[in-house]
């Protein structure tokens, strides 16, 4: 199983993750409201890609274009989240449907009680099977009316969910847990589209489980054509992603995803460009080489929009 991230920054980070913080007021991966100063949502990972605890402010550092920047402040994020399982229903999946089901539950059962959770699937179109909600037996009858259909339209769906998601989120953390194999055949949507509205105010952070080729057809240690585009889809949004193998490799990936994913640091720091022109900001925030050397890595999202007025 590779659990692995890539940066325009900075190569070779195994695996990270940056939640959404947005609700309410729809603030989105980044708070912007006090602005130049922003407040990002980060996490901290070891070389498994599990939890660092403890970090303190003087470990990071924060790099914009041209600058080293000073980070100010950092705390821990407690708040719940809005979660959004998006499963590939298209037909290169095939018969691997009914697996990714099963995994789908056990995911669910670990997923913490008081976060709300929709879920949603694609082929030539996105469907809401259950739309954000705190009943869980919900989300699981609209997990069982899932059925294969023709057409693969990822970046299509993505970009429709983010939107609902924007728009219909009770919680200020919103992410999407997508599962399926990385391919896109039918989208209209360009990435570059898809990389401004993951980098809008209120957007969801996107987390992948990238299934092999064959999946549903094939249980041994296989290859993954899509990879190229699975990192396309998360170096911008700030997400993690999964390349497992096996069952037993997917099975480790949803036990240990959601303790994963909650436990979040918020970072404070002065941006490098105070103008309120709706430029787009470039930044990386990083371990210094202390941490670095003990191979734990944080990520965030790699840009933002600043404020337009």
């Amino acid at each position: 199983m590779h659990l692995r991230s890539r940066r325009v920054f900075a190569g070779g980070v195994q695996l990270a993750l940056v939640l959404a913080l947005a609700a309410g007021s729809a603030r989105g991966q980044v708070d912007l409201s006090a602005w130049p100063q922003v407040r990002m949502e980060v996490l901290a990972v070891d070389q498994d890609g599990l939890p660092v605890p403890g970090v303190t402010v003087d470990a990071l550092v924060a790099r914009g274009e041209r600058k080293q920047l000073a980070v100010n402040g950092l705390k821990p994020s407690t708040e719940p989240q809005s979660v959004c399982v998006l499963v590939d229903a298209s037909d290169s999946i095939g018969d691997g449907l009914a697996i990714v089901q099963t995994k789908v539950r056990r995911l669910l059962r670990k997923l913490p009680a008081d976060d709300e959770v929709c879920m949603a699937a694609f082929s030539s179109k996105l469907w809401i099977a259950q739309p954000l909600t705190e009943d869980r037996g919900a989300v699981l009858q609209a997990l069982a009316q899932m059925r294969p259909a023709a057409g693969t339209q990822l970046r299509d769906g993505l970009l429709e969910l983010s939107s609902y998601m924007r728009g219909a989120a009770r919680f200020r953390s919103r992410a999407i847990i997508l599962i399926g194999d990385g391919s896109d055949r039918h989208s209209t949507a360009t990435t570059e589209q898809l990389k401004r509205e993951l980098e809008a105010e209120g957007s969801p952070v996107v987390h992948m489980i990238c299934l092999p080729v064959a999946f549903g057809r094939a249980r041994a240690k296989q290859y993954e054509p899509h990879e190229g585009t699975a990192f396309k889809l998360h170096e911008f949004s700030g997400g993690l992603t999964y390349f497992p193998h096996t069952i037993a490799d997917i099975d480790a990936i949803v036990d240990t995803l959601p303790e994963t994913i909650r436990n979040r640091y918020i970072v404070t720091y002065a941006a490098e460009n105070a103008a309120r022109d709706g430029h787009e900001e470039r930044i990386e925030i990083l371990f210094d080489k202390a941490h670095q050397s003990m191979k734990a890595r944080i990520q965030g999202p790699e840009g933002y929009y600043a404020p337009a007025k």
